[in-house]
């Protein structure tokens, strides 16, 4: 019995395979229009195409008037939130501004930190203003500010300091 199988497998897939329907039946005859139809069915599907080319242009148009009346909206607000979303938000959220909470020195070394370090790409100018509108928009809370120049005063005397202590000890023998 699989020998049968076997057999009509092959035979039917060697056969050439006809098709039910002649490449004919697929067509659709043509309308048999009078001359005055055809002429209102030609017009019917010209203001159509007029239709939908005078929406295409209305809407491009109001997507334009759209897109000039947001880059004038976004031109009105301050250089530092310009820059900002520029330099800044295609990596940060305003969430992670909010939650840094940093003083004047820490958004000044965040900013020189983006830069040199993680590629910002800021110009010549833009760290101040960045900084500025930056510590103006998210001040810190709590000590925090004072906690970043205790810090930088230990940094800067009390880092060195045994360095010139042991400066002073070997002119001292």
């Amino acid at each position: 019995m699989t020998r049968t199988y076997l057999f009509l497998l092959v035979i039917s897939l060697a056969l050439p395979v006809r098709a039910e329907m002649d490449p004919s039946d697929y067509e659709v005859p043509p309308a048999e229009l009078t001359e005055e139809e055809a002429t209102a069915l030609r017009a019917r599907i010209a203001a159509e195409i007029a239709a939908d080319r005078a929406r295409s242009e209305a809407e491009a148009k109001a997507r334009q008037e759209a897109e000039a009346a947001e880059a004038a909206r976004l031109a009105a607000r301050p250089i530092g939130a310009q820059l900002v979303d520029v330099r800044c938000a295609a990596c940060h959220s305003a969430e992670t501004y909010r939650q840094a909470n940093l003083g004047w020195l820490g958004w000044q070394a965040t900013v020189w930190r983006m830069d040199l370090l993680n590629g910002a790409g800021l110009e010549r100018g833009e760290h101040v203003v960045i900084k500025d509108w930056l510590y103006t928009q998210y001040p810190p809370t709590g000590g925090r500010a004072a906690q970043e120049w205790l810090t930088l005063l230990f940094v800067v005397v009390a880092l060195p300091l045994p360095w010139a202590l042991r400066r002073r000890r070997k002119r001292r023998k």
